[in-house]
């Protein structure tokens, strides 16, 4: 199975990861996506995960900006899992039920507050 995680901060990477080492263990494939925020680029090299990183300019706290990011997000992810065939996406994002809606690939969406 091909599954892709989302990963938007640090906070998600902690969530994940025993679950990542343990879908890779058993065989799957595992794809990770991040956006630029805080240290989560450096914990990924840190553990030698490879990762797609789809906003490398991070966003800025505007609400235009964020509304802009939000359609770049989707963009750049649509792009990236209409030519990467996924089984199924995880993570924390947003744009994950977007285009997988739209690419009729299951989402499961997860906050770290939950």
């Amino acid at each position: 199975m091909k599954i892709l995680f989302f990963l938007g901060h640090p906070a998600h990477y902690h969530l994940h990861k025993h679950t990542i080492w343990e879908l890779t263990r058993r065989g799957h494939k595992v794809s990770i996506c991040i956006k630029t925020k805080d240290i989560i680029e450096d914990l990924l090299r840190e553990t030698g995960l490879e990762y797609n990183n789809i906003l490398p300019e991070g966003r800025r706290d505007r609400r235009a900006s964020m509304l802009f990011g939000v359609f770049k997000r989707d963009w750049r992810l649509f792009k990236l899992l209409f030519y990467n065939k996924v089984d199924l996406l995880l993570g924390s994002e947003p744009s994950l039920a977007h285009i997988g809606k739209l690419l009729r690939i299951p989402s499961l969406i997860f906050v770290e507050d939950d």
